[in-house]
């Protein structure tokens, strides 16, 4: 492997390991990291953040949570936001997500060791109005109006385990899906 990574997708602690045999065939293993400089990855959910002094806020805990997985280390890292609402449009516009970097930034050089945040990935989507849209006509209306009224039905647990217990008993399916509560 690498003793150093050399960009995000080499993320993570890289060293090497001192491997000592022992006279009974027995081995022994030592890591031993080596990166002068450590590439963490951080991901954010922008939901239910409103105003761009929370998502800062956010940041700071994402940046200070990303400086711990560097253990002691100078660490570069790339921050994605994902997730729906209302900072949709402000996180659109270039000028946003150019002063959002250059504070993390700021920040990040003034900690010891340094937090270089290299990018910030922008994958928000904007907020969806369900109420407006079970009003709308079309598929998605009708199925928000069928959701909640078969949501209030007095059998509705019922008759749910009974729809999904096929999927929920089908071997391949199960391995990749977990029953809801």
């Amino acid at each position: 492997g690498n003793i150093q990574g050399r960009h995000i997708r080499e993320a993570g602690e890289k060293g090497c390991y001192l491997v000592r045999v022992k006279e009974n065939n027995g081995v022994a293993l030592e890591f031993h990291p080596t990166d002068a400089v450590r590439w963490v990855t951080g991901e954010l959910s922008v939901q239910g953040l409103r105003t761009l002094q929370d998502l800062m806020e956010s940041l700071e805990k994402i940046c200070s949570e990303i400086a711990e997985k560097g253990k002691g280390r100078p660490t570069v890292s790339r921050i994605a936001l994902r997730g729906s609402g209302p900072l949709h449009h402000l996180l659109q516009r270039p000028e946003t997500a150019f002063d959002i970097l250059e504070t993390l930034q700021e920040m990040g050089m003034a900690r010891s060791p340094f937090l270089w945040v290299e990018k910030v990935e922008t994958d928000v989507l904007p907020p969806v109005d369900l109420e407006f849209s079970a009003k709308e006509k079309g598929f998605l209306g009708e199925l928000l109006r069928y959701s909640r009224d078969l949501r209030h039905a007095p059998d509705f647990e019922e008759r749910l385990a009974k729809e999904l217990a096929p999927l929920f008993s089908n071997p391949r399916a199960r391995r990749f899906i977990t029953q809801p509560d």
